[in-house]
């Protein structure tokens, strides 16, 4: 039998379906839904609301639609809430999580008010193994509590939008962390630094360390001053994949704490050095070569010399992904003997170059030509008023030169006002 498909209502239920599943958020399925039978029918498909997110368009629909959302999810796993009315939060959440069993993932934004102590114990119940929110929402040290009592995370994401209190923000945090008995892998807080070198930024990372050192993957986190104690606690976290080192003295280790660094780093993917100072003596108690390395940062560190740069560089020459960048500058001349070191980088990112003159934009030029396997490159030029000065046509020139030579990289060349 021949079927007409020429208008929209008759099209199969399977297209409908697969179509519906290209729209954005559930307010969208809501209006599809009142086009007609075949299509709510279709819009009313579990299998399209696996993954909710709540913004802005559902201001536009009713809240009994937003109150009965819950029970037409019974195969969520992926909830995120951006903006909903301020009055019905609370029992949203509540909601959600009861009619939901499937739920693994919820991320909360800035939403208001802060969620009060009996929706925290709802959420406490459930079985999630991901949670995102701002730390906005959580009013009181009793909130990181309440919340600390799930028991199922493997990833916790904290936000600030406001960080004018850093201090009851990191205490808030300590408290979450000393209760929590979730096995967490994988932990992100806020991108703030307002007391790298305080104690209470040591302590926090100390109980994080020492919590977590059998399932830890990964940390991210403002810079934390690298003490003697913090690097007692980092080096006895198992399964760490990138490492963090920050104003470290490392001219005063030990050579037990030697040893348990270098294995550190040895196992972990990741490394990021910055704002600490490396001689040659130092150097030499590093590692010939940390072959597990794939993404090497090198930040506002400072070096003997260039032999002792280009030395250390060369221990991580296995990293596809590097980022060098000396705030005392860095010489064409040792830039280039600083790339040369990786062996086949994917991404390279270098700042505080300098140059002697302008001629010497076209030696930059022929450095990177032969590196095919190249994907993103990006130059920062020094350009003060008491050295060589540049002008916008002579970086886009060095810019169009690069691209010519490596069409297949994303290549940025700028300024770097230092």
């Amino acid at each position: 039998m021949n079927v007409n498909y020429s208008t929209w209502s008759n099209l199969p239920g399977s297209l409908l379906l697969r179509i519906f599943q290209f729209l954005d958020n559930d307010a969208d399925l809501c209006r599809v839904a009142q086009v007609c039978r075949n299509w709510h029918d279709v819009a009313e498909d579990p299998s399209l609301r696996e993954y909710v997110t709540i913004d802005t368009g559902w201001h536009s629909l009713v809240e009994e639609s937003l109150a009965a959302l819950p029970k037409r999810c019974p195969k969520l796993a992926t909830l995120d809430i951006k903006q909903v009315p301020d009055d019905c939060i609370q029992g949203l959440l509540a909601s959600f999580v009861s009619n939901c069993p499937d739920l693994q993932e919820l991320a909360l934004g800035l939403i208001a008010p802060p969620l009060h102590d009996y929706t925290l114990c709802i959420i406490s119940l459930s079985s999630l193994r991901s949670l995102c929110l701002d730390c906005a929402l959580l009013s009181s040290e009793y909130s990181y509590e309440a919340l600390s009592s799930i028991n199922t995370l493997e990833n916790v994401t904290f936000t600030a939008a406001d960080s004018s209190q850093p201090y009851e923000l990191m205490i808030g945090l300590q408290i979450f962390f000393m209760r929590c008995q979730s096995p967490l892998c994988r932990i992100s807080l806020p991108d703030v630094a307002p007391l790298s070198n305080s104690e209470i930024s040591q302590s926090l990372i100390q109980v994080i360390f020492d919590n977590y050192r059998s399932t830890l993957t990964h940390l991210f986190m403002w810079p934390v001053k690298t003490s003697a104690r913090v690097l007692e606690s980092l080096c006895r976290v198992q399964n760490l994949e990138n490492v963090n080192i920050f104003e470290a003295k490392l001219s005063s280790l030990s050579n037990s704490q030697w040893t348990k660094l270098n294995d550190r780093i040895q196992q972990c993917r990741n490394i990021s050095i910055s704002q600490t100072s490396i001689s040659s003596e130092t150097l030499k108690r590093f590692s010939q070569q940390y072959t597990s390395i794939t993404e090497f940062l090198c930040l506002s560190c400072e070096f003997e010399d260039d032999d002792c740069l280009v030395d250390f560089v060369s221990r991580f020459r296995d990293a596809a992904v590097a980022e060098v960048h000396l705030h005392y500058g860095i010489t064409l001349k040792a830039m280039k003997r600083v790339v040369g070191q990786f062996k086949h980088p994917r991404s390279l990112s270098l700042s505080d170059i300098r140059m002697k003159d302008v001629s010497q934009l076209n030696e930059m030029a022929s450095i990177f030509c032969n590196m095919e396997g190249l994907k993103s490159l990006h130059l920062a030029l020094v350009n003060r008023a008491d050295e060589l000065e540049y002008s916008s046509y002579e970086i886009t020139a060095l810019e169009m030169e690069l691209k010519n030579k490596l069409p297949k990289c994303d290549v940025v060349v700028e300024f770097d006002q230092i």
